[in-house]
């Protein structure tokens, strides 16, 4: 994750110096799918840095391409969350939740 976010670093200043923009959009797309693969809570804290930046590289180049792969990632992200929050209220109807003792 810290070489991750340094990539995050790279890619701004890639973006900022005007390089090919498929080098530098690709970075943070495929941090992004990283850090939901992991899936850890250390990990999911870093989607909204790598998203803002994704987003910063969309304003800088603004083109057809990179406009479609952020609204890509932020579908993944959305169904990831969409994903954890049905998750969590099966858990939250599981039996150990309902006065079940493990005892």
């Amino acid at each position: 994750m810290r070489l991750g976010n340094h990539g995050l670093d790279a890619a701004m200043r890639l973006a900022e110096g005007h390089c090919p923009w498929w080098h530098v959009a690709n970075l943070p797309f495929q941090f992004i799918c990283v850090l939901l693969a992991i899936d850890t809570r250390e990990s999911l804290s870093h989607i909204g840095p790598a998203l803002r930046s994704f987003r910063s590289v969309t304003r800088l180049y603004n083109t057809p391409s990179i406009h479609t792969a952020l609204e890509t990632i932020e579908s993944l992200v959305c169904h990831f969350q969409t994903k954890k929050q049905r998750d969590s209220v099966i858990l939250r109807d599981s039996p150990a939740t309902k006065g079940w003792k493990t005892d």
